[in-house]
């Protein structure tokens, strides 16, 4: 039997709880924090497949602090990790990704392009990891 993708989701408002209930349609193994500090710490724990960061209300700057936080956790380094913004600024889409975020994707988009990009990128990850392993 496959495994199940674990995904933890970071940010509660009326697009995260939606996102929040197709991922548990697709089996996804989902776990869900409205706020940063709580979602960060069950990640060090949990270690995800994905995290997405749902931004509420946060600024540009505690956003950028908190995906520094997750590519400097040697626990976290393998996580997906996808960030979900209202803001379409050219300057935070480009620091967001030059941290290290995967994606960024502006809402509202469309669930299943969300879905879509999930898939795509657990493939990539599938591919760089059989590469590492073959070396």
């Amino acid at each position: 039997m496959k495994s199940m993708h674990s995904i933890i989701l970071i940010g509660n408002d009326s697009y995260g709880i939606l996102l929040k209930d197709e991922l548990k349609k697709c089996k996804y193994k989902l776990f869900f924090s409205a706020k940063p500090k709580s979602g960060l710490d069950k990640a060090r724990v949990k270690r995800p497949d994905i995290l997405i960061i749902n931004c509420v209300y946060q600024s540009s700057f505690m956003i950028f602090d908190l995906i520094k936080e997750i590519r400097s956790d040697s626990r976290l380094k393998g996580s997906i990790l996808l960030v979900l913004s209202e803001n379409a600024d050219e300057f935070d889409k480009s620091l967001s990704l030059e941290l290290g975020a995967d994606e960024y994707m502006v809402k509202p988009a469309s669930i299943n392009e969300i879905l879509f990009k999930l898939k795509c990128l657990l493939r990539l990850k599938s591919f760089y990891n059989r590469g590492k392993l073959e070396k």
